[in-house]
């Protein structure tokens, strides 16, 4: 968690998220263990894509995770990217507040599409 997250990431979440990644941590290492668990997602899949995206992440993310987000807005047709300043790759931990807001925000313009 702290190649991901950064050092001293997981000490200031809210005790009850702390609480829910503890929790579910079994199944996260079962996830990310075994190799079969996670199905393919290739660049053609994103660019298949017609449902409108909101891409988050957060400005000091790891570099893996700034990239992939750059790789699937150049593919995908209906796409919005949201970065969270000083913040690394968990928005919804981390700034739940910011995170709700601009998702709400999101959805609420898709809503007023025609």
């Amino acid at each position: 968690m702290r190649r991901t997250l950064g050092e001293g990431a997981f000490a200031s979440f809210d005790p009850d998220v702390r609480h829910m990644v503890m929790q579910n941590a079994p199944e996260m290492y079962l996830e990310f263990s075994n190799d079969g668990f996670f199905s393919p997602f290739s660049m053609e899949d994103a660019r298949a894509v017609r449902s409108p995206t909101m891409l988050v992440g957060g400005e000091i993310s790891p570099r893996m995770f700034t990239l992939m987000l750059d790789a699937l807005e150049s593919v995908m047709p209906d796409v919005e990217r949201r970065v969270f300043p000083g913040i690394s790759h968990v928005p919804p931990f981390v700034a739940p507040a910011d995170f709700n807001s601009a998702a709400l925000s999101f959805l609420h313009r898709q809503l007023a599409r025609p």
